[in-house]
Formats: C-alpha cells, sequence, structure tokens
C-alpha cells in the first residue's frame, strides 16, 4: 500500500481581533501526493481543472465569503508548498 503524503495546503482564517482566527472561520483545503498523482498522470482535456486548480479555488472561493466587513474585520489565506 502506498503511502499519501500531503503535497500543498491552503489555510483560510477570518476574524475580528487581526492575528486571533476564529476556529468557526478556518478551513484547511489539502493536495495530497495522490492528487499529484492524478494531475501528473495522462493530459486531462483543456476544459478539465486539475485536482491542485479546484483545491485553490476552492480556497479562494472561501476566502472571498470572509473578505466581507459587514462580518469579520480581517481575513488571510496561506499556502505551502511541501
Amino acid at each position: 500500500m502506498a503511502t499519501v503524503s500531503l503535497r500543498a495546503a491552503w489555510e483560510v482564517r477570518g476574524g475580528v481581533v487581526p492575528g486571533h482566527p476564529l476556529p468557526e472561520f478556518t478551513k484547511t483545503f489539502l493536495y495530497t501526493s495522490s492528487d499529484y498523482a492524478v494531475d501528473s498522470g495522462d493530459p486531462q482535456p483543456q476544459t478539465d481543472l486539475s485536482i491542485f486548480q479546484k483545491q485553490r479555488q476552492a480556497a479562494l472561493d472561501y476566502f472571498t465569503t470572509l473578505n466581507d466587513p459587514r462580518s469579520l474585520n480581517w481575513a488571510d489565506i496561506t499556502f505551502i508548498w511541501y
């Protein structure tokens, strides 16, 4: 059985007091070695997004929902490649 490792992660956080994220507004989006293997395999049609692109877009979409001063004072997104 192959070991699955983490290849990338996006952490999206938001809160009221700067630097103090609220758990209910914190989400992590993961990209694994299994996802990487799929993305590195047979080329996908030009219209299909890779798993990496889908995870990145999901993180950006979530960040956009938090970037609203009617409910939160700050939001950030952190990306890391392992």
